[in-house]
């Protein structure tokens, strides 16, 4: 009989200790249904500052909503492309105030970070006349004019004689603005202000055409040209000489008549 009911009070624990597990499973496997949950980005590695996110340094997954910070990037796209104004370490979710769009990263880090890839930065001093009258704005387009001499000899009597000839060539063309003095930003330098007119023009070059421009500014003199907003057309001009905008002839004979008279 002891048998019998000791076996009974067993079972009945038994029964209760199951039922316990069946409920808490239950009540555990509804709160887990219960919960919502955000895909956000984090970073596959650590990112260094300054650095432009690209795709492969990211990586969605899934966290509880109510974990997620209100500045938590949720979508690659608005990430990609933008710069780091601080250093992410690895498995670290990706917030906005941690990015920067490139485009205006300069006026923050500076031109190096938004010069396009390829391309050099180069300051040209520029006087009122040859700086287009202080009316050039940043992300303008200009031509470049090249004032210098060749030099070539000729015989007379017997000796060479060097002589030089002054020349005008239009050295490069549709260079982009990216500054004026250290102005970065596109509404440029008020015009109205004299106090604050450019003097130096900062151009985006390739390597090749960054050594021409100094080139012709170590050995001669350089124009900008401004072109119309949209116009990226290459031009075909001759290179001028004195011939080429006055008759010489004319104006010796001109010359040696007042004299003579």
């Amino acid at each position: 009989m002891k048998k019998i009911r000791l076996l009974a009070v067993i079972s009945a624990i038994a029964v209760m200790i199951s039922l316990y597990l069946f409920i808490n499973d239950k009540s555990q496997k509804e709160k887990e249904q219960m919960v919502e949950y955000k895909t956000i980005i984090i970073a596959n590695s650590d990112i260094s500052e300054n650095t432009v996110i690209t795709e492969d340094m990211l990586t969605k997954i899934n966290i509880p909503s109510e974990g997620v910070h209100v500045d938590t990037v949720l979508e690659l796209d608005e990430a990609l492309g933008k710069m780091t104004t601080t250093k992410i370490y690895a498995r670290e979710p990706i917030l906005n105030t941690k990015l920067i769009d490139k485009d205006e990263s300069g006026t923050v880090l500076g031109l190096a970070y938004i010069l396009p890839d390829g391309l050099r930065g180069m300051s040209v001093d520029v006087e009122y006349s040859s700086g287009v009258s202080s009316m050039l704005k940043v992300g303008n387009r200009v031509d470049i004019l090249y004032n210098g001499l060749v030099s070539y000899n000729v015989k007379s009597g017997g000796e060479n004689i060097v002589l030089s000839q002054p020349f005008t060539t239009l050295l490069l063309q549709n260079i982009k603005i990216t500054a004026l003095d250290s102005n970065l930003n596109t509404d440029g330098i008020k015009v109205s202000d004299s106090k604050v007119a450019y003097m130096t023009v900062t151009l985006e070059l390739s390597p090749q055409d960054s050594v021409k421009l100094a080139y012709g500014i170590k050995n001669g003199s350089v124009f900008l040209t401004l072109r119309p907003q949209g116009d990226y057309e290459w031009v075909e001009t001759t290179d001028i000489v004195l011939d080429d905008i006055v008759d010489k002839a004319k104006i010796i004979e001109s010359i040696k008549s007042y004299y003579e008279n």
